[in-house]
């Protein structure tokens, strides 16, 4: 896990990595960060949003949309990748479930 300039970016060097996973990794922007790596492919990722700040995730699943779902009412959103990075608005105190789209 690394980030720059608010830019989250799950598991990016990847090679010769075997399964791995984190919870609540703090992440600039004032989010909990948590995913699994089961050695070939990204699950399981999470953010929690202490402040309702935009969240600006790099590209996790080879450029792909991404499924956004909001996790106290299941709401859901599809985000579209702009150069490479996933933006949305969070809300302060909600948890949200990316999964590829």
């Amino acid at each position: 896990y690394r980030y720059a300039s608010s830019l989250i970016r799950d598991f990016s060097a990847t090679t010769n990595l075997g399964p791995a996973r984190f919870e609540n990794l703090r992440a600039v922007g004032a989010f909990l960060v948590g995913a699994t790596y089961d050695g070939k492919a990204v699950e399981n990722v999470t953010l929690y949003s202490e402040k309702g700040k935009e969240a600006r995730i790099a590209t996790i699943w080879s450029g792909k949309a991404i499924k956004v779902t909001r996790m106290r009412d299941g709401q859901q959103n599809m985000i579209q990748a702009k150069e490479g990075i996933h933006l949305f608005e969070t809300e302060p105190g909600e948890e949200y479930h990316l999964t590829p789209a």
